[in-house]
């Protein structure tokens, strides 16, 4: 019991020695300056029925394939500014299609994951 009572005591001690030096005014936290990688899906499962696929990321571009709902793809690029298209926000992803020419596809026709197995699961899921 006195054991016990001893850790208490300085577990709370220690709490209150750390509280106080933490919310001193004279110590400034000063977070590493970083590049923060911008995170971005490896697959996408198409999720329109027909998706166009674009030789450039803008809508104008000459369409090069057409994709259909449920394929998984892997994402070989993406554009990393924001886009208005259809009055939806997003990224244009360049995909890497076997057996059809390379391009890119605007990210509102797809739902994207970081793994393989993710997208393979979602497409077996019923909707």
């Amino acid at each position: 019991m006195k054991h016990t009572v001893g850790i208490i005591q300085a577990t709370v001690v220690c709490s209150l020695l750390l509280l106080a030096g933490g919310c001193s005014r004279e110590t400034a936290v000063a977070p590493p300056v970083s590049n923060p990688e911008f995170r971005r899906y490896q697959w996408v499962v198409v999720t329109d029925e027909y998706v166009p696929v674009y030789a450039e990321p803008v809508r104008t571009a000459r369409p090069v394939a057409v994709l259909r709902e449920g394929e998984v793809l892997p994402v070989g690029n993406l554009q990393v500014r924001q886009d208005t298209v259809h009055g939806q926000q997003g990224r244009w992803y360049y995909l890497e299609i076997a057996d059809a020419e390379n391009g890119w596809v605007f990210e509102s026709s797809f739902r994207g994951f970081y793994l393989l197995e993710q997208a393979q699961h979602y497409t077996r899921v019923p909707r």
